[in-house]
Order: structure tokens, then C-alpha cells, then sequence
């Protein structure tokens, strides 16, 4: 499980969720009566909806160096908004 405390805050009404499966470092991006983005930690990649995004494609962007985690999760956040844009 992946403690909630140490990621980057989200938007007002905005909130994480833990995926169910405890062995998994997967989490969601939750906007309330919009969507979600599920965030793999382990594989540093991001995929809409509820779902395991499992590993990058050899294109996708790539997440490492000091702040990765901000990153992913600000990707995230703008991947919802486009999305109901």
C-alpha cells in the first residue's frame, strides 16, 4: 500500500485511492464524478481509468531523477482535466 501522506496534494475536491490489491504499487487519481488515472509506481506510468498500467511503452515518457513521483502525478492530474476538457 502506498502511504498518501508523502505524495504531491491534489486539486480541492480531488482525492487518492489505493488500488485493492495490496502487492501492487498502484494508486488512483480520483476527481469525483469525472474519471480516474491510475498511477503504476513500480513501473513509473500513468493510464486513464480505473486499471494496472503495468510498464511503459518504450515511447512513453520517461519518469526518473529527484521529484519523479511530483511529476507522475501532476501528468496525471493534467491527463483528467484534458480529458473533460
Amino acid at each position: 500500500m502506498i502511504d498518501t501522506q508523502k505524495l504531491p496534494a491534489l486539486p480541492d475536491g480531488w482525492h487518492y485511492e489505493n488500488d485493492s490489491a495490496s502487492n501492487v504499487q498502484v494508486m488512483h487519481v480520483v476527481w469525483p464524478d469525472h474519471g480516474a488515472v491510475s498511477v503504476d509506481f513500480e513501473h513509473r506510468n500513468i493510464a486513464s481509468g480505473w486499471c494496472r498500467p503495468g510498464p511503459a511503452l518504450s515511447n512513453a515518457k520517461s519518469y526518473a531523477g529527484r521529484g519523479w513521483k511530483a511529476v507522475l502525478i501532476e501528468d496525471a492530474v493534467h491527463r483528467l482535466r484534458v480529458a473533460w476538457a
